[in-house]
């Protein structure tokens, strides 16, 4: 048997996302998918093996889209585009694709720890902004026993907020609260931020071509 073709699997893999955006993980079965994709389960053992492996593609797929939010590397962000940056961010999070996509890695992270164990795939797919935040505090002088515990400040809201939104759709009220999320996240760091910054220019006064000394 030919080796399956990774465009087709591709082209399937995009038809199942469109079609779990309105079904829940669980309801999900072979038969029941490749009659909504008009195709036989054949076809879908063929290209995925089960459905297991289908929905951990499924999974794979969205985590990818998801990872468009943090392309780059956050310790390149200067501290005064943060906010900008990551309020741009966090208003993509916001469109209705994202919000269903969201609803899926929710209910994957949930049926992925019910026999009480906790897989990397769900564990990744909850802690971006935790990830985002530690390496950007960590870039930016902030000690690491302050990095980490603002980072788990910024986790837990962030993904207190986007649990919220799936559930209310609210978009106003998610942007509010993740401002006043950054808010709160600032003064925490604000001192080695400004001490940084402070450094930094002191550096750019002493390089070659800088202003010359008082």
């Amino acid at each position: 048997m030919a080796a399956p073709d990774p465009r087709r699997r591709q082209e399937l893999l995009a038809h199942i996302l469109d079609h779990l955006r309105t079904h829940p993980l669980a309801s999900v079965t072979f038969r029941g998918l490749a009659d909504a994709l008009g195709e036989s389960t054949f076809v879908l053992v063929y290209h995925f093996g089960s459905k297991e492996r289908l929905l951990e593609a499924a999974m794979d797929a969205i985590d990818q889209r998801q990872a468009e939010m943090v392309a780059g590397d956050p310790r390149e962000i200067p501290s005064w585009e943060l906010r900008e940056w990551t309020t741009r961010a966090w208003s993509w999070r916001l469109t209705d694709v994202n919000r269903d996509f969201q609803r899926l890695e929710f209910e994957a992270a949930l049926l992925r720890t019910r026999d009480g164990v906790v897989r990397p795939h769900a564990i990744a797919s909850v802690t971006a902004w935790r990830r985002f935040g530690l390496d950007w505090m960590l870039a930016h002088g902030v000690p690491e026993d302050v990095a980490v515990d603002t980072a788990d400040l910024l986790q837990a809201g962030s993904y207190g907020l986007q649990f919220d939104f799936v559930i209310s759709g609210d978009r106003d009220r998610a942007m509010r609260g993740f401002e006043a999320l950054i808010d709160a996240f600032t003064p925490r760091i604000e001192p080695w931020i400004d001490a940084a910054a402070a450094a930094a220019a002191a550096e750019a006064d002493r390089a070659p071509g800088g202003p010359p000394a008082a």
